[in-house]
């Protein structure tokens, strides 16, 4: 039996076991290359960036985030957009969930955003803290919610920071429909508990970054 890679499956096993584990790395790697040659090359891909804090103390508070891939001119535009909105007791660890959504994928500089895209949508559902620690921190936020006629979860992590136009942001780890990307944050998690109340009023929120 070959056993040269015993200390790598080891060392892999117990990087993922960690809080701040994080399996970006692995999902977007075809293991053709030398990233996980050794126990240090593992440990430092599967584990979430430096920077990545944990989230906490939620309710009351909404984060607005942008994926900051627009596609291109002129049949390929792109704006994905949400601001996530937490309610739910002071402290709690799980709670209900309002957001705005903009979802524009594949549109045309001529104005035509395509079949199921949208300026702005409400969208509700809710939101739990997973495996939360001692101090009652987690780095895994599950999403439930319902969007376009389907229901998805999503786990959202802490992924360190992202240049975006030369400007430092804070980045996110964003899982949406099964896509696996970093996303950034226009000022991280603010205080707000003025909940959205319909689809116009996320489009105010959510104003065009493409022009259309």
């Amino acid at each position: 039996m070959n056993n040269e890679n015993d200390d790598l499956v080891t060392a892999l096993v117990s990087a993922l076991s960690e809080e701040d584990a994080s399996i970006s790395s692995l999902v977007q790697n075809d293991f053709s290359g030398d990233d996980f040659d050794s126990v240090d090359d593992i440990q430092s891909s599967v584990r979430l960036p430096e920077g990545a804090e944990a989230f906490k103390n939620l309710s009351g508070t909404k984060v607005h985030l942008s994926d900051p891939d627009l596609g291109s001119s002129p049949n390929n535009l792109k704006n994905l957009e949400v601001i996530l909105y937490f309610s739910g007791e002071p402290g709690s660890n799980s709670g209900g969930l309002s957001a705005c959504a903009k979802y524009i994928d594949g549109a045309t500089s001529d104005g035509a955003l395509g079949e199921g895209n949208t300026r702005g949508s409400l969208i509700t559902g809710y939101w739990s803290l997973l495996s939360t620690n001692s101090n009652n921190e987690s780095y895994s936020l599950l999403l439930t919610i319902a969007f376009l006629g389907t229901s998805y979860q999503s786990i959202i992590k802490p992924a360190g920071h992202l240049m975006v136009n030369d400007e430092d942001k804070v980045a996110l780890r964003f899982d949406f429909d099964g896509d696996i990307r970093d996303w950034h944050t226009q000022n991280g998690f603010e205080l707000d508990d003025n909940l959205p109340l319909s689809g116009e009023q996320c489009e105010k929120q959510l104003p065009s970054r493409i022009g259309l």
